[in-house]
C-alpha cells in the first residue's frame, strides 16, 4: 500500500492505521517510501552556486510593504487556502475506485513525484502534530528531518530546471512579452528578468513555507534547534526555522532576519533574500504589528513602503 500513496485512498488508509495498529511499523513503511522521492537529488541548500544565473539577471528585488490591512490580508490569505484547496481536490479526486492493492505499481514521472513529496509532507506533519504526544524523541526528530528533506529534494528539483534552462526560459517570456506589448522594447529584457525573478522567489518561498507549515508546533521547539545546530551554517535550515517562528505572532526576530539578510546581500544571494523577505512580509501582514516595528523591520531588510502608508504615518504624527 504505501507503494501506492500516489493514490488518495491508500494514503487515506495509512492514517487511518495509525490510530489502529503498530505506529512503529506504519512510520517505518512511511520513512521508506518518502526516501525514495527524488533520491537521486540532494538537499537544495539556497547556496549562491545553486542560483548563479538566477541571482545575477536583476539588480535588485521591487518587494514593498503594501498599504493592506489586516483584514484585507486575512481575506487574501482565505482565498489561497481556498484556491489551493480546489486544486488540491481536482489532484487527489477520490479513486476508491480505481484503487487496487493488486494493481501494477505505477511509474510516476517527474510532476506525479512532486504531488507526491507534498502529498507525503502533508502525511507526516499531520503525524507529527497529531502523535508528538506519544511518539518518542527519535522517532519525532526522524520524521521532521524526512519533512524538511523530501521538501528541499523537491525544491532542488525544480529550481536546478529552471537554473539550467534560464537562457532558454527568458527567450520564451522575451517572446511574449514582445507579442502582447507589455514593455517597450528597450524593457524587455528587464521585464523578462523580474519576471522569472519573482516566479522563482514564489516557488522557493512557497516550499519553505509547506515545510514548516506541515511541522511547526510550539511543543516541537527544541527538536527544530537540534536540526538547525547540527547544520548551522545551511541556509535552508535556516530559513525553514525562520518560516516556523514567523507562523506565530511573536516569532518576528528581527536580530536573526538582519543577520542573516546581511549575509545573502554580502553573497549576491538575491533569491534567497528575496525568499527572506516574503517570509516577514506574510507574517506582517497576518498579524496585528505595531507600524513602528513594521518600518524598523523593512528599513533593515530593504523593503520599500507604500507611499500612501508613509503619508498616512506623517499625518497621524502632526
Amino acid at each position: 500500500m504505501c507503494k501506492r500513496l500516489y493514490r488518495t485512498e491508500f494514503a487515506n488508509i495509512i492514517i487511518f492505521l495509525m490510530h489502529h495498529s503498530s505506529q512503529i511499523f506504519v512510520l517505518d513503511l512511511l520513512i521508506k517510501e518518502t526516501k525514495e522521492i527524488f533520491h537521486e537529488i540532494s538537499e537544495f541548500s539556497f547556496a549562491t552556486e545553486e542560483l548563479y544565473n538566477i541571482n545575477n539577471s536583476i539588480k535588485t528585488d521591487r518587494l514593498k510593504l503594501k498599504d493592506r490591512t489586516l483584514e484585507d490580508s486575512r481575506k487574501l490569505e482565505l482565498e489561497r487556502e481556498e484556491t489551493a484547496h480546489k486544486i488540491n481536490v481536482q489532484n487527489h479526486s477520490n479513486d476508491r475506485d480505481d484503487a487496487d492493492y493488486n494493481e501494477e505499481i505505477q511509474k510516476l514521472n517527474t510532476f506525479a513525484k512532486l504531488n507526491l513529496a507534498f502529498k507525503m509532507i502533508e502525511i507526516l506533519g499531520e503525524i507529527i502534530k497529531n502523535y508528538s504526544g506519544s511518539l518518542e524523541g527519535y522517532t519525532k526528530l526522524t520524521l521532521i528531518q524526512e519533512v524538511y528533506s523530501v521538501g528541499l529534494r523537491s525544491q532542488k528539483m525544480l529550481i536546478e530546471f529552471i537554473e539550467n534552462n534560464h537562457e532558454l526560459l527568458l527567450e520564451e517570456i522575451k517572446e511574449i512579452i514582445a507579442k502582447k506589448q507589455y514593455v517597450t522594447e528597450d524593457k524587455k529584457n528587464e521585464a523578462a528578468a523580474e519576471i522569472v525573478f519573482g516566479m522563482v522567489s514564489s516557488i522557493t518561498t512557497n516550499i519553505v513555507k509547506k515545510i514548516a507549515k506541515a511541522v511547526a508546533s510550539q511543543d516541537l521547539k527544541k527538536i527544530y534547534q537540534m536540526i538547525l545546530q547540527d547544520d548551522k551554517d545551511n541556509i535552508a535550515k535556516q530559513l525553514i526555522t525562520q518560516a516556523i517562528e514567523l507562523d506565530y505572532r511573536s516569532g518576528l526576530n528581527s536580530k536573526e532576519i538582519e543577520k542573516i539578510h546581511k549575509k545573502l546581500i554580502a553573497e549576491n544571494n538575491r533569491i534567497t533574500d528575496a525568499t527572506l523577505k516574503r517570509l516577514v512580509l506574510e507574517h506582517i501582514y497576518m498579524y496585528d504589528i505595531e507600524y513602528s516595528k513594521k518600518q524598523s523591520i523593512c528599513e533593515k531588510l530593504d523593503i520599500s513602503i507604500d507611499n500612501s502608508k508613509k503619508e498616512m504615518v506623517k499625518q497621524l504624527k502632526r
